[in-house]
């Protein structure tokens, strides 16, 4: 499966853990994209790009940098699966996760559901609540997630890239209910297979604020 994974170009430490962990996932073909820091824009660049306005009327508090940066990057993948003639899904990585179980064994039970015309995201990661699940062999389960915090990792078809697309976002990427608001059907592994690095090894460069 290929896989965008979100790295600032000056975090190499990041892209070397990246490249150290994928390294021994032998069904995923990884695709650096150079993330956006929110923080080294200007007001005037961020009122460009990002509707901070109707964000902030939206969330009733002031949208932080690195929310605007992360959710940007993520446009970037939505946009980079939307326009490739040759992919009908992909699996987009934040370049802080550390695995909780085989990746190629959750990108295969994944992409049994994003293989449709419909808008579909399976989450990979956990920080979910669902309301129903179902078995896929033993151990494993796929849930409808009613909602999710966090954007680490997850699989999404075209149908849901082409759908979150935006020229000028003004939610932040992980604003689940709005992404299903949007028509976009929202699954997950049940358990997880990705965490994010809260060690402190690899502080979150996105999210400095």
């Amino acid at each position: 499966m290929h896989a965008f994974v979100i790295n600032l170009e000056k975090s190499a430490e990041r892209r070397a853990h990246m490249t150290k962990i994928l390294s021994g996932c032998k069904g995923i073909d990884a695709e650096f994209v150079v993330a956006v820091d929110g923080r080294g824009m200007s007001e005037e660049e961020k009122m460009i790009v990002f509707d901070v306005e109707k964000s902030e009327k939206h969330y009733a508090k002031r949208i932080l940098p690195g929310e605007i940066g992360c959710t940007l990057s993520h446009q970037k993948c939505y946009k980079k699966l939307a326009q490739d003639k040759d992919l009908e899904y992909a699996l987009i990585l934040e370049d802080d996760i550390m695995l909780k179980s085989d990746l190629d064994s959750a990108t295969t039970l994944a992409e049994r559901y994003v293989q449709t015309k419909k808008p579909v995201i399976v989450l990979l990661s956990g920080w979910f609540w669902y309301t129903s699940a179902r078995s896929l062999e033993p151990g494993k389960k796929i849930a409808k997630v009613w909602n999710a915090y966090l954007t680490q990792s997850y699989v999404i078809n075209k149908a849901a890239a082409q759908v979150l697309s935006e020229e000028k976002p003004f939610v932040r990427a992980d604003d689940w209910r709005y992404i299903k608001r949007k028509g976009v059907k929202l699954l997950a592994l049940v358990p997880h297979a990705v965490n994010q690095d809260w060690s402190g090894s690899l502080p979150s460069t996105l999210y400095a604020e």
